[in-house]
């Protein structure tokens, strides 16, 4: 299901005959505004993608506490947005997080104990990454030029960074003060400098 710019408000009755919807797409909304039981209703969906929403602040506080299936999640070109709420610590299935074109977006929680992959593109006023990513096997860093260090990622198998000077130059083979941390990862692919 595709719910774009023209849908105001959507309805709860509507939302309610939804309750084995799986995937929804939320594209050029102004904001998101559902209600708790609207929200209930959506126990089933596991892929969220929040996309093409300029003028949108923020995703909906407490939002997250009921999507307890969600398993993907993609926030993409959301140029207004500056963090995630706190309650996507609810999100005990997440495995996917894809987070596009979020210029204003500063941090991230630090605990995705379920992660599996981590695709961040375009956050260049993004600090610093997750402390704490105990499953995840992939992740991308590109055009996060604020990004200067890796944590410990030991089950981690793919790494991606372009465009972050830094960390590229901390996760050098051999010579970055990073190296260590990604030494055991199958595959590494970041410009030589």
């Amino acid at each position: 299901m595709e719910i774009e710019e023209c849908v105001k408000c959507f309805p709860i009755e509507t939302l309610a005959k939804c309750i084995k919807l799986r995937a929804l797409e939320i594209k050029d909304a102004k904001e998101i505004s559902v209600t708790r039981e609207g929200l209930q209703a959506l126990k089933e969906l596991r892929h969220l993608c929040v996309h093409n929403c300029l003028t949108m602040r923020c995703l909906l506080e407490g939002m997250f506490r009921h999507l307890t299936s969600l398993n993907v999640l993609l926030i993409l070109e959301c140029p207004e947005v500056v963090e995630l709420p706190e309650d996507i610590k609810h999100l005990h299935n997440l495995d996917r997080l894809r987070l596009k074109g979020l210029p204003k977006m500063t941090r991230l929680p630090q605990v995705f104990k379920h992660l599996t992959l981590l695709d961040l593109k375009n956050l260049p006023e993004l600090e610093s990454l997750p402390h704490q990513l105990p499953s995840l096997n992939r992740l991308t860093v590109i055009d996060c030029l604020k990004v200067v260090s890796i944590p410990d990622l030991p089950k981690l198998k793919e790494l991606k960074v372009s465009g972050c000077p830094q960390l590229e130059r901390r996760c050098q083979r051999g010579s970055g003060e990073d190296w260590h941390k990604i030494a055991h990862v199958r595959r590494i692919s970041f410009p030589l400098i």
